[in-house]
């Protein structure tokens, strides 16, 4: 009874703000960015938004943060720039902005977003695991809104390569025009050669790593905890010494969206740290100093696929995630690098992409090849791209 009178509740709000969108007079000097749940600075939205505040000064950026404590500590870093959108003022400035730009979601959930509005659609990662309206667990609820509220919202989705073209158009059941492989914003930040982050370096100085893994699962949609190192003959004690003997430092990066779990035995372990979100706002920031990724069913890995490094899989529920989330493509063909299910596997395979350049190397290049169309420039490009959708609407008379 509560989900239906929250989704009754929130049905009633996106019909008041769609009427009130048909009368409120667009700026195309106002840009909002929005994210994860209209409340975090993430993802690709983050990169653009940082992007367009530096490199655009005409241009008045905004980015929706409706959490308040968090609004007000980004405002002390990045300066004005950030809004809410939970009060009717909040929704009718957002509204007036001729331009929306989201990675997740929508500033304000409207009906026709893009009628006499620009929408961009970053998103937030090329994926592995099935998106929109592809998902096999989605319910008819979530089928309905995502056709109402997103297949016919955005005048562009951002994509890295061709390939991800017809999933993109089938996921939001959007027209395949919509679709434009121009890159994403946050892989930029793998080619800058700015300070390394500061909870990086700390780590750095304490431990004094020769190399460093970044261990980043994604999260299960049926509400069991990711397990890490999910190995029949694992040991904390075994890990710690590995770490030590190979001087290599240990980072791990759960998902956003993970739903519980214990990783208490995991922070005892020596050369071994968590950096969550909390620590590290965008992990793309840090990305290009790991010398080895290890993930699951992660989209991250077709980034980091731009490094040129090795990759290693741990996908030990891979069954049962493919029958309950469903993948877009043969996870063997597209993940270029050895699938482990032991612990002395798992260091033995380590080792190997680390002191071996070839081993996976060209199987790594072939898929970055088929993924990834551009590596840096991405920002500029979009930008180009959404200034010539503008241009476009200014001559037919559209804002």
């Amino acid at each position: 009874m509560t989900a239906l009178i929250n989704q009754m509740r929130d049905l009633l709000s996106v019909v008041l703000c769609s009427l009130l969108s048909l009368f409120v007079v667009r700026n195309s000097d106002r840009w909002v960015f929005c994210s994860s749940f209209n409340t975090r600075f993430n993802y690709n939205s983050r990169e653009f938004f940082l992007f367009v505040r530096d490199q655009c000064p005409e241009i008045n950026a905004y980015f929706v943060i409706n959490d308040e404590a968090e609004r007000e500590r980004l405002r002390q870093i990045y300066g004005p720039h950030f809004i809410e959108t939970r009060t009717l003022k909040g929704k009718f400035f957002a509204l007036q902005a001729g331009v929306w730009i989201t990675s997740v979601g929508l500033p304000v959930y409207v009906l026709g977003a893009r009628i006499r509005r620009i929408v961009i659609n970053l998103w937030h990662g090329m994926p592995l695991k099935n998106i929109g309206l592809l998902q096999h667990n989605l319910t008819v609820w979530d089928r309905l809104r995502i056709r109402l509220l997103h297949s016919r919202s955005y005048t562009s989705i951002i994509t890295t390569s061709d390939f991800f073209k017809p999933i993109f158009t089938a996921a939001f059941a959007c027209r395949p025009e919509v679709i434009k492989a121009l890159g994403q914003p946050r892989n930029d930040a793998l080619f800058r050669p700015d300070a390394e982050d500061p909870v990086l370096a700390g780590l750095r100085q304490k431990h004094a790593p020769k190399k460093i893994l970044l261990y980043a699962p994604t999260f299960r949609d049926g509400g069991e905890p990711t397990r890490l190192f999910p190995f029949p003959d694992f040991c904390p004690v075994r890990l710690g010494e590995w770490l030590q003997r190979e001087r290599i430092l240990l980072l791990i990066r759960m998902h956003q969206s993970e739903r519980g779990g214990s990783n208490a035995v995991l922070e005892q372990v020596p050369n071994c740290a968590f950096v969550g979100a909390d620590l590290v706002e965008e992990v793309n920031e840090i990305l290009h100093h790991v010398d080895l990724l290890i993930t699951d069913f992660s989209g991250i890995f077709i980034d980091y696929l731009l490094t040129g490094k090795p990759l290693l899989f741990v996908p030990y529920d891979r069954a049962e995630y493919e029958e309950e989330r469903g993948f877009l493509y043969d996870y063997d063909e597209y993940t270029p690098g050895p699938k482990i299910t032991g612990f002395a596997e798992f260091c033995a395979e380590a080792e190997a992409l680390l002191y071996r350049e070839s081993h996976h190397a060209p199987a790594r290049e072939r898929v970055n090849s088929i993924f990834n169309e551009f590596a840096d420039g991405n920002c500029p490009r979009i930008l180009e791209h959404v200034h010539d959708l503008l241009g476009s609407r200014v001559e037919r008379g559209r804002c």
